[in-house]
């Protein structure tokens, strides 16, 4: 099975660096939208994490990067993984004891929040939910026959499109 299966999903990129830049500014925005102050830390004890989430705007930003290396292509996958990183996110929390949650600083609410989605999203250990996008890149420039396999491609759909059509 290569990568242009399974319903000619795939994202195109220039390059494996074009793909590698988008996923560097999707940390990046992350990481700048994390920011702890006093107040949100305090909502973050005494309230949990739900709020500081909302008020940061942390599931925005993840559904939008998310979109941009999707090519808007997977929407409702994106808003599934949004869901499930707030779930762990969250639960991650819930399963702090609240004596140690007081015990942390700004920065260090800032790092823990930060690498539960990290982590989440591109996980060494196991598949992240970014192996998803990974697994159906194309790359322009790693290929020199890009045209013709695409048009190659979408002819063997239609044809087995029609094939079925005529089945019915």
């Amino acid at each position: 099975m290569n990568k242009f299966d399974e319903g000619l999903t795939y994202f195109i990129y220039k390059n494996r660096d074009e793909y590698d830049d988008k996923k560097k500014f999707f940390f990046m925005d992350l990481r700048n939208a994390i920011k702890i102050t006093d107040t949100v830390s305090k909502l973050i004890i005494y309230t949990g994490i739900y709020d500081c989430y909302k008020i940061l705007k942390i599931d925005e930003i993840i559904k939008s990067n998310l979109n941009i290396l999707t090519e808007y292509k997977h929407v409702e996958w994106v808003n599934d993984i949004c869901w499930h990183i707030f779930k762990t996110v969250e639960s991650s929390f819930d399963s702090l004891p609240f004596r140690l949650i007081k015990l942390f600083t700004n920065i260090e609410l800032e790092m823990y929040i930060f690498d539960v989605i990290y982590n989440t999203l591109n996980h060494t250990n196991t598949d992240g939910f970014l192996n998803f996008i990974e697994e159906k890149n194309y790359y322009i420039n790693d290929e020199s026959n890009f045209v013709e396999t695409i048009l190659d491609l979408n002819l063997d759909e239609s044809v087995d499109d029609e094939i079925q059509s005529q089945d019915e």
